[in-house]
């Protein structure tokens, strides 16, 4: 009885969260967190989808500065389509990145910086 009642809720649990501690120099400067949700297949796909969700944040004093680090990514894979988007702080600069892969299997990387957007396209050879 008991290994069915585990295997359903294995099968009910389509979440992953994972927590890592960040350290410099053998000191805790930051954390981050991965949520991993999986979805079952739909229509015609012969596998799910899955959708990452990290979080990023350190701070850290070097040199008498301290020094700040945030990053929020969230990235979904499926076999129609996979794209990704990053957003970037340190210290005072921000910047975020968009990617999504072609049915070519090229991906297209919009780098979004407050002087302006650069667009660039990377063959799977890169």
């Amino acid at each position: 009885m008991w290994i069915l009642i585990l295997g359903l809720a294995e099968a009910a649990d389509n979440r992953q969260t994972l927590v890592y501690d960040l350290l410099l120099d053998g000191e805790p400067v930051g954390n981050r967190t991965v949520e991993i949700t999986y979805q079952e297949p739909v229509n015609d796909e012969t596998t799910g989808r899955r959708k990452i969700d990290s979080m990023t944040m350190v701070k850290f004093e070097k040199f008498g500065q301290i020094h700040y680090y945030q990053q929020n990514v969230t990235g979904r894979f499926s076999e129609e389509s996979t794209y990704f988007v990053s957003v970037v702080q340190f210290n005072d600069e921000r910047f975020e990145l968009q990617g999504r892969q072609r049915e070519n299997r090229t991906w297209v990387i919009n780098e979004i910086l407050p002087s302006g957007i650069s667009k660039q396209v990377y063959s799977p050879a890169e």
